[in-house]
This record gives C-alpha cells, structure tokens and sequence, in this order.
C-alpha cells in the first residue's frame, strides 16, 4: 500500500500489536478490536483532495473497528507521513461522529523531533472533526526542533479526518452491517 508522501508500508505490519493496544486504550469497553479494508476510489480521493488540499494517495484504507456491546464504538485508522528525512507512523482513533479521541505516534524514526509523542501536544486533536482548522502555528501549536513533524502530523491527522468524512456512509456502525 502507497502512503503520503511516497512512503511505502503495510499499514498493519509492524505495527499491527501497538495499534491495537492504543485503540483498547482508548475505548476500554470494547470487547474486540475488528478490522476491515475499504478500497478507496478515484472520485474520493478527489474529495479528500477538495476538502483539505491533500491527497489520499492509497486505494485502500485498514480501519480499526471496536466494537462494544455489538455497536461499533468508532474507527481507528493508521497512516504514515513524511518527516524531515523518515517516515513517522500514526494512528488517529474517533468516535462514530468522527471527533478525535485520540492520536498516537506508533513509530518515530527520526533522530530528533520525537517530542510529538508526548501527549500534552498530542492531546491539541481532542474533539477535533473534520470541519475544524487544524492548522501547525494555530489551532495546533508548533514544537521548537520538531517543527517539520508536528506539521506533518497535523496535516497527515487532518488527512484521516477528511477520508473518514468521505467514506463515512460506507463505515459499519453495528458488526452485523454488510461491509
């Protein structure tokens, strides 16, 4: 699968286990952590485009699905995005009505910037959705020494949010809807 910025990964490879324990974090209640793939098509990838200015340049995408009580309790979706020189690996968790529960960096392969990962900066996405500005130097503050890959997770964060939009009538909301 291609990611942002040319990066070439399987979204779930090596990262499959931290992902998931992040989204059993986040939604302690669920009983499971499921997963499907959605092929992501041209006319959606423009919409991506139109809404942020940025490109889904995958044709698929792996959501995280948990499910508690048989309802799906929201959508989990992994993405890489450029740093200076390395590909940064993040996940970015929602609820049902696409506001951010959490965002976690599950690799970091830089040599300096990795203050992303602390969570006071990261905890900027809360109950961010797809209309509001996400913006590095505004509504997102930026990190001294780690500006190139605050900026990128912002973006790349703003990016899920946009695809999730647009492939939100196609996401399940129970685990017996036809995928």
């Amino acid at each position: 699968m291609l990611f942002a910025a040319g990066v070439q990964s399987s979204p779930l490879g090596e990262v499959s286990e931290n992902a998931r324990e992040s989204v059993r974090r986040v939604f302690p209640q669920a009983e499971r952590i499921d997963r499907i793939a959605l092929r992501v098509s041209a006319r959606e990838v423009d919409s991506v485009a139109a809404l942020c200015r940025q490109r889904w340049t995958g044709d698929s995408v792996d959501v995280l699905l948990p499910v508690e009580n048989g309802a799906i309790a929201g959508y989990a979706v992994i993405d890489n995005v450029k740093g200076k020189d390395q590909p940064i690996t993040y996940l970015v968790s929602v609820t049902p009505d696409l506001a951010v529960k959490n965002v976690d960096i599950l690799v970091y392969r830089e040599s300096y910037g990795g203050e992303i990962g602390n969570s006071s900066w990261r905890k900027q996405f809360l109950h961010k959705t797809p209309g509001d500005g996400l913006r590095p130097g505004k509504e997102i503050r930026n990190i001294t020494g780690a500006t190139i890959s605050a900026r990128a997770v912002t973006f790349g964060v703003k990016k899920v949010l946009c695809l999730l939009y647009v492939l939100k009538a196609r996401l399940p909301q129970t685990t017996g809807q036809d995928r």
